[in-house]
């Protein structure tokens, strides 16, 4: 397993709560309620990021995986393509300098993309279609794609280069219910628990248990995942599950 991964995807939100129903009083119904209906999305979205039918994915294909250490040497080169496949309120608010906003479906349909250097870029927590659609996208003949590890969050904690209003690292590390859901089912992220969580084991049986959250501890439990997982494996992220009460001050720590 490649130790390349610098970029850790968060999770503070309890276990049950991103596979059980909350009560009616809890922030994540909360969430849900101020969230746009889907009905209700604005045309400019809308067109720009249209619904499609789900279709059957090509296994994600880790080979696309790139450090945000070797992408910060391309950028700025003529034949280097970022995609920012988040949607466009996002990517409004921050963007990598030069990106463009695009679905990842919708590069295929780019012919002048062909010939550069793809970067796909996703919001990092759980970017398990990105790397399936690297996958689509080179059977289409894009031979020079690759998918930015981490996505967004590893582009701001490396501090490449960017337009709008930098969000923290912190805010967004943070995963919702469904984004953790994902990401623990996705098998190229390692999943590792923080000392109080052992209890939501039965939930996720690829979890590691740590004995504290600190980057030595890390460092041994992504040392020993490498073993198993045979030399030259790559991993999309590492997921790290805390309960709530620690979740910031651990973070905080982690990210300093």
């Amino acid at each position: 397993m490649k130790s390349a991964i610098i970029v850790v995807a968060l999770a503070s939100l309890a276990i049950q709560n991103a596979f059980a129903q909350s009560s009616p009083s809890s922030p994540l119904v909360a969430a849900r309620k101020s969230a746009v209906p889907a009905a209700q999305c604005p045309v400019d979205d809308a067109q720009r990021f249209p619904l499609t039918v789900e279709k059957k994915r090509l296994t994600p294909d880790m080979r696309c995986a790139i450090s945000a250490a070797e992408l910060s040497g391309m950028l700025g080169r003529p034949d280097v393509a970022v995609v920012d496949t988040r949607l466009p309120q996002e990517f409004d608010e921050f963007h990598g300098d030069g990106a463009m906003n695009l679905p990842a479906s919708a590069v295929a349909t780019k012919a002048f993309l062909k010939k550069q250097q793809v970067i796909l870029l996703g919001s990092g927590k759980s970017d398990q279609d990105l790397y399936s659609a690297c996958a689509e996208l080179k059977a289409a003949g894009f031979s020079r794609v690759r998918v930015l590890q981490g996505g967004m969050l590893s582009w701001s904690v490396r501090q490449l280069p960017g337009i709008g209003r930098v969000p923290s690292p912190a805010a967004l590390a943070f995963l919702s219910p469904a984004e953790l859901s994902r990401a623990v089912n996705f098998d190229a992220n390692v999943v590792l628990m923080a000392d109080g969580s052992n209890e939501f084991r039965s939930r996720l049986p690829r979890g590691i248990a740590l004995a504290s959250v600190t980057p030595e501890a890390i460092k041994v439990a992504l040392e020993r995942q490498g073993k198993k997982a045979g030399k030259g494996a790559t991993k999309a992220a590492v997921v790290l599950v805390v309960v709530p009460s620690n979740g910031a001050k651990q973070i905080g720590a982690l990210q300093a």
